[in-house]
């Protein structure tokens, strides 16, 4: 997954030389590209500036420079056109030891400061943090009857999706293989849908049962409920 900062600098008419933007990144995220967009800007800036890295990407942090140079904000005495923006795109690290949203979320803090040639007096920086959340997926079963089944009795299988996680899952994909290691559903009968949630469709293609979301999600500390009913081998002892 990738994570996109997007940082406005505001400027005074007239030039700014040497120009530095530094971005800090939170620990776990490592930087993939920066983006100049001057839309609304009455200026002139560099949209490709020289942009390297430092520190470290598991602990401290990485940190991004952009040097811009000397840059100009045009003298007409309109603030609504000073400001420029700089998208900085970085990528989540595969790591639970930096990246882990469980049992609780994780807060991720960004520091941006920014820096010209004579610059002095109070530093000019901002934050903003986000919270690293992961969904954590549990499913249970169960059949009713669970026992004194007959050959051709109606049995009826209940599976429950928790998401016992700090976000939201998407793209739940839940399938179900009758008579997986053994004979008790007669799939030539196959499958009959039940309950299934209004995000959800149902398919059985034998032996196989699947539900696959269509839309939405299940929350953190949501559920859904699938049901479908199956018929009892002729063979069964």
């Amino acid at each position: 997954r990738s994570v996109t900062y997007r940082l406005t600098v505001t400027l005074p008419e007239g030039t700014t030389p040497g120009l530095t933007l530094t971005d800090t990144l939170p620990p776990g995220l490592d930087f993939v590209s920066a983006t100049v967009d001057t839309t609304g800007f009455a200026g002139s800036v560099d949209t490709t500036p020289p942009t390297g890295t430092s520190g470290n990407i598991s602990t401290t942090g990485e940190v991004v420079t952009l040097d811009f140079g000397s840059t100009t904000v045009t003298n007409d005495n309109n603030a609504g056109n000073n400001s420029f923006a700089v998208t900085l795109d970085a990528r989540v690290l595969s790591s639970e030891s930096v990246n882990d949203g469980l049992p609780t979320a994780q807060t991720k803090t960004n520091t941006v400061a920014l820096s010209y040639t004579g610059f002095s007096g109070a530093a000019v920086n901002d934050t903003v943090a986000a919270s690293f959340v992961e969904p954590d997926i549990e499913v249970t079963k169960a059949m009713s009857p669970t026992s004194g089944i007959e050959a051709g009795d109606t049995i009826t299988v209940t599976l429950v999706v928790n998401n016992n996680g700090t976000g939201p899952v998407y793209d739940v994909v839940l399938t179900d293989t009758l008579n997986d290691g053994g004979t008790l559903f007669d799939t030539t009968t196959g499958a009959t849908e039940g309950t299934t949630p209004g995000n959800f469709s149902f398919n059985y293609s034998s032996p196989t049962v699947t539900y696959t979301m269509t839309s939405g999600s299940i929350a953190a500390g949501g559920m859904a409920t699938f049901t479908f009913t199956g018929v009892a081998h002729p063979n069964i002892v």
